[in-house]
């Protein structure tokens, strides 16, 4: 997904261009989930373990009480209501169990979607 220009054209983060970049990307993740400095989801289709997108909440404010969410979603499934919600379960998760007081989003102005996602929430 971080090698998918229709994906990433609306993020400033550099592309995986190999397999190996991709795997050091994931071990870097996991290892930041373990150090609880994020969380970090894999999206699925109900009854279908292969990942159409991402969610996380990240960037978190030094007293955890202010996070960001940041997400992704594989064209091919925009529009099904996934993303929406997979949104929703995050931010519950968000103020429910981590007891945050501030959930932030920041998208590309010219990302359409990714603003009516954001503000139906």
């Amino acid at each position: 997904m971080r090698s998918d220009k229709e994906i990433n054209k609306f993020v400033k983060r550099a592309s995986a261009k190999t397999k190996e970049e991709a795997l050091e990307f994931i071990s870097k993740i996991n290892t930041q989930i373990k150090q609880g400095i994020f969380f970090y989801w894999a999206i699925t289709e109900k009854n279908n373990d292969k990942m159409v997108g991402s969610i996380c909440l990240w960037n978190f404010s030094e007293d955890r009480k202010k996070a960001e969410v940041g997400y992704d979603l594989n064209p091919n499934f925009q529009g099904k209501g996934i993303m929406n919600e997979s949104l929703k379960t995050i931010i519950q998760f968000g103020f429910e169990k981590l007891n945050l007081n501030l959930i932030e989003a920041y998208t590309n102005s010219e990302n359409e979607n990714s603003k009516k996602l954001l503000e139906k929430k």
